[in-house]
């Protein structure tokens, strides 16, 4: 499974897509969607530095947290931003908060900064729950493992991915789900968890 992130210690991968370059492509619809025009602007916006954004653009990629960050500032649509696909921008009712509840519409801005990893799914491990090419949200302040809930995992082998988490205390094992029947289930020591468990997911944003 391979994810969009820049968080500091995630392994990130990206595909590659025909007809042109990702950072290029999704610079283009940004810069016109917010009527700037140079890489100081969209640093201004992004509050990062422009090297981070010369970084990125020599990597090909726009990183998950500068398309959450975009909606949570202007409801840039992060599929549009990757994609093209509209709409340009999106209202809150349109994100689906994946089992996390929110009395506004705006729920995302009470997450502090540098708390989210804005994440892309490219595989269907996770299906029909998480639909393939699905952008998560996981919070990164959250690692308490809920039974059964969405977690992001950075699991040996596998890199950073989306599963369910079950506690057998008696064995002192946690099993480790896909919702895809055909993903074989992980037991992993308890003891091991606090290093694989990135955060819990707090939204899901499911492609069109």
């Amino acid at each position: 499974m391979s994810f969009r992130s820049s968080t500091p210690g995630f392994n990130s991968a990206t595909t590659s897509k025909p007809g042109g370059n990702e950072f290029t492509e999704g610079f283009t619809r940004i810069v016109k969607a917010l009527n700037i025009s140079t890489q100081l602007e969209l640093a201004d916006i992004l509050n990062i530095r422009q090297s981070s954004i010369s970084d990125a653009k020599r990597r090909g990629v726009i990183p998950g947290e500068w398309a959450l960050k975009l909606y949570k500032q202007h409801k840039l649509n992060p599929r549009w931003v990757y994609d093209g696909l509209p709409p340009t921008f999106l209202s809150a009712s349109e994100m689906n908060t994946g089992g996390a509840t929110s009395d506004s519409s705006s729920f995302l801005l009470k997450y502090p900064e540098g708390s989210l990893a804005a994440v892309r799914m490219s595989d269907a491990s996770m299906e029909p729950s998480i639909r393939r090419n699905a952008f998560v949200g996981i919070y990164l302040h959250d690692k308490e493992m809920s039974p059964g809930a969405f977690h992001g995992l950075n699991l040996p082998l596998e890199g950073i991915t989306v599963r369910r988490i079950h506690l057998d205390r008696q064995t002192g094992m946690a099993l480790v789900s896909a919702d895809n029947p055909s993903i074989p289930q992980q037991r992993v020591p308890l003891e091991r968890m606090h290093s694989i468990v990135l955060g819990r997911v707090i939204w899901i944003m499911s492609p069109v």
